[in-house]
């Protein structure tokens, strides 16, 4: 643990093996009581937090809001956050990092709900005051604290394995809290709720994934959205916290860069299959992109 900035406690990946007391990818962590409070802190893995019992207060971008019992969300690495005002407060912990999760996560990018509960809702939570968080049933909070004991017996068994299957029984676990996540976002849309639009919004980065090396553009999201053109720009932005044109230049750059790490595709084959037209503009945008032009990337790959 280091202190950064203004008092803020990070916590890293030492502190990532204390928790887990092994090497794997994911950990679990039970906080309950008194040890549910401390400062402000961050960390450079991902949590997703379930509270099982009692109440509290989180604290978040300088917003405060109260957490009971079903409450479920994500917190990315570098969201600086703590928790405050507790009363019996029980929270379920599962911490993972991404780059050595032994599943690929792009994977889960067209499972419904995904995007939503692990990208869009974590970035919207102070514009969205936090209501867009997962809500569980007692039902579904004994399922997540199975999955929780699952992993944690792998944790503890350390048998040959088992860093793999603490990463299946946590993917699964994420599979079926975001069709959770998908069916509470459903539940808006009937009742046209205006909050559905991180709802809305993964339709369009789902189609944006599935049609990146299309001839595709801002009026064929809008009508995916939803929404006029105008009102589609305004909302991605808001949502995204970047536009509508970097973000799809983006994901088609991350898609080239893939390819040129997987391929032997001749660049300009790349450049077409990832949307761009002309495999001049490809190289000026990938070189600005990756401080590299495509050609070079290669090349060092291969020496």
């Amino acid at each position: 643990m280091s202190i950064i900035e203004g008092g803020i406690e990070k916590f890293d990946h030492q502190d990532f093996l204390l928790v887990s007391q092994v090497e794997s990818p994911v950990a679990v962590l039970q906080v309950s009581g008194e040890k549910t409070l401390g400062n402000a802190h961050c960390h450079d893995f991902c949590e997703l937090t379930a509270i099982i019992n009692g109440s509290g207060t989180y604290c978040f971008h300088g917003q405060e809001y109260t957490l009971n019992p079903g409450d479920a969300f994500l917190v990315l690495p570098g969201m600086v956050h703590r928790y405050v005002a507790q009363r019996h407060l029980t929270v379920l912990n599962f911490i993972w990092y991404p780059e050595e999760f032994l599943i690929p996560l792009d994977r889960f990018e067209q499972i419904p709900g995904y995007q939503a509960f692990s990208r869009l809702e974590p970035n919207t939570r102070s514009i969205l005051n936090f209501e867009q968080r997962l809500i569980l049933s007692p039902e579904e909070i004994s399922f997540v604290q199975f999955y929780y004991k699952r992993i944690r017996q792998e944790l503890e068994r350390h048998a040959d394995g088992y860093q793999f299957s603490c990463c299946c029984i946590f993917a699964e676990l994420m599979v079926e809290l975001c069709r959770l996540y998908a069916a509470q976002g459903s539940v808006y849309e009937s009742r046209n709720h205006l909050d559905n639009d991180l709802f809305r919004m993964e339709k369009v980065l789902r189609f944006l994934d599935k049609n990146y090396m299309n001839h595709i553009g801002r009026q064929d999201a809008a009508a995916v959205f939803g929404s006029s053109q105008a009102t589609f720009t305004r909302r991605f932005s808001a949502i995204m916290q970047e536009s509508f044109s970097d973000y799809l230049l983006d994901l088609r750059l991350r898609h080239a860069h893939s390819l040129l790490l997987t391929t032997d595709l001749p660049v300009t084959e790349i450049a077409f299959r990832c949307g761009f037209c002309d495999s001049n503009y490809f190289c000026y945008r990938f070189r600005k992109r990756f401080d590299c032009p495509p050609h070079r990337f290669r090349l060092r790959l291969n020496s």
